[in-house]
């Protein structure tokens, strides 16, 4: 839920469905050491989403301008970041292996959700919210170790 305005206490939640197809590429290089090397790209996808956007009290948005509270169509675009990773396995001992991971991830192109409403302001009028999100690209790295006991025990 997202309060409307400072002067009041209305609220907008949007709930939606979506689907999509996306496209992933991945490789994978063994290593003289018994080791291997993982390359993966995952593209970002826009999800259009279409549901309803419930108003839970009527608001003033201009001097003679309300809209009543109520559900009503609303309709977006989600856009979610491409994915890029790189994964080493080695070995250390015959019986353990050293897991390394890092993935980069496009948050920068999710700049902003703007969801489309009908609402009934003097008839049906359509409006736009735009909700700027400013998020930043990331990197997340991942250490582990993987140790195989035998007998079908790895842990």
């Amino acid at each position: 839920s997202k309060l409307l305005s400072a002067a009041s206490t209305s609220t907008s939640t949007i709930k939606g469905d979506s689907s999509a197809i996306g496209i992933t590429l991945g490789a994978q290089f063994d290593m003289d050491n018994g080791g291997t090397v993982g390359l993966s790209y995952k593209k970002g996808l826009n999800q259009e989403i279409e549901g309803t956007n419930t108003i839970s009290e009527a608001i003033t948005i201009a001097a003679g301008t309300t809209i009543a509270a109520g559900s009503y169509a609303a309709s977006g675009t989600l856009k979610l970041p491409d994915m890029l990773s790189i994964s080493v396995i080695t070995p250390i001992s015959e019986s353990t292996d050293f897991l390394f991971d890092v993935t980069r991830y496009s948050w920068s192109s999710y700049d902003s959700l703007d969801v489309k409403s009908i609402a009934i302001i003097n008839g049906a009028v359509d409006m736009t919210s735009s909700s700027a999100q400013n998020y930043k690209d990331t990197t997340a790295f991942s250490l582990g170790l993987e140790h195989d006991y035998g007998d079908g025990y790895v842990a």
